[in-house]
């Protein structure tokens, strides 16, 4: 039985891999499938690590690249004797190279309709050419998601959105990935030491984006300033936007809050994040503003996964994910996440019994490799 050769181009947090190759993860004169391997093994994001449950599958066969990494890309170049003008260019040489029967993109933002169609007519051997986007829809790019022939994300809240633009779209909830926990039992590093020494001084964590602007994390600021405002002992790995940073510092902004920038450490990625959240007594969430009554971001499976403490914000969907009284910690705004985190503070939650629930939940219904057999089924049944 001949298998349907799949082609993912993805792209990774950019800091994640310029500290890959800084740190000395990955070394740029290093053969290109030992800098693919050394960056893909150790990202460890579902949406990546998919491929494996996928390419278990006897009728798939998926090839991932990574679109963004310069040094890989241009190591790829070099091995197969390409000129390279541009990582897109890299791209098309790939294609042509694999000859994918389906091009499955994952950063929509470097791929504009123009280009889509000159994959189109250049290379009659696709059959379809797809797009996964999780992220804010603006109304002036609806014509570039109407070129793929359809778009997976992560919600059923942004699903109806591409649905009013005229797009095919199917929802998949993100997940996690059990073999974290596997890598996670003898795992040791600078970072996560550190953090370990000093995590009892902490109720609450946060590991991700804080973002402001439109459809972005403005409500999830909006929470974090008002417990660090309140007094809340936090810890915060992430990135800011410049629109955050500013108006954190500027005394106008209903966001001020310049103790929050103090608070901030550089972000953290894989086993790294997974030991930092496995070790913390709760993992403070608050979804994307697009996503509105929608539950279901990678952080609140991460943390279950690892069997952390949730301290999430309420969706209308989040009781058909988790159990609200059992599985997690759930606020409605960001008073009630203030009156929450007092609780959490004064030691009135048993964190250990409800993340043992919340792992349980994760493990037996959210798992990687139930959300690679609904994709497949997707893919398969639009060929």
């Amino acid at each position: 039985m001949s298998k349907l050769r799949i082609l993912k181009v993805t792209a990774f947090y950019r800091e994640y891999i310029r500290q890959s190759y800084r740190d000395g993860i990955v070394s740029s004169i290093s053969p290109y499938q030992t800098q693919f391997e050394a960056l893909f093994g150790s990202a460890l994001l579902p949406l990546h690590t998919i491929s494996r449950y996928l390419n278990a599958f006897p009728d798939l066969e998926v090839i991932d690249v990574i679109a963004n990494a310069d040094s890989l890309q241009a190591k790829w170049a070099e091995e197969h004797q390409v000129a390279v003008a541009s990582n897109k260019n890299v791209v098309w040489h790939q294609i042509r190279h694999y000859r994918p029967d389906i091009v499955f993109i994952h950063d929509w933002m470097e791929w504009n309709s123009l280009f889509i169609q000159e994959l189109r007519s250049s290379f009659p051997f696709i059959q379809k050419i797809i797009c996964y986007h999780g992220g804010p829809l603006e109304d002036k790019r609806g014509t570039d998601f109407q070129a793929f022939d359809y778009v997976i994300t992560a919600s059923e809240a942004l699903r109806s959105k591409y649905t009013a633009f005229g797009v095919q779209s199917h929802a998949v909830l993100h997940s996690f990935d059990p073999r974290v926990l596997d890598l996670l039992r003898d795992y040791r590093s600078q970072v996560t030491d550190t953090f370990r020494r000093d995590a009892s001084q902490y109720d609450i964590v946060y590991c991700g984006s804080l973002f402001a602007g439109d459809s972005l994390h403005n409500e999830r600021l909006k929470v974090i300033t008002s417990l660090v405002r309140h007094g809340v002992s936090m810890k915060v790995f992430g990135l800011m936007n410049a629109e955050a940073k500013n108006a954190l510092l500027d005394p106008q902004s209903d966001l001020y809050c310049p103790t929050l920038m103090e608070l901030v450490e550089p972000p953290v990625f894989g086993l790294d994040m997974f030991a930092i959240l496995s070790a913390s007594r709760t993992v403070f969430n608050c979804h994307i503003d697009v996503a509105e009554s929608s539950a279901g971001n990678m952080r609140m499976f991460e943390a279950t996964g690892v069997g952390a403490c949730l301290f999430t914000d309420w969706k209308s969907n989040l009781p058909d994910l988790f159990d609200p009284d059992s599985d997690l910690i759930c606020y409605r705004n960001d008073e009630d996440a203030v009156m929450k985190s007092e609780r959490i503070r004064s030691r009135a939650y048993d964190f250990e019994k409800i993340a043992k629930s919340g792992q349980a939940r994760t493990l037996a219904e959210h798992k990687l490799s139930d959300r690679a057999s609904q994709l497949r089924d997707i893919i398969l049944q639009s060929v």
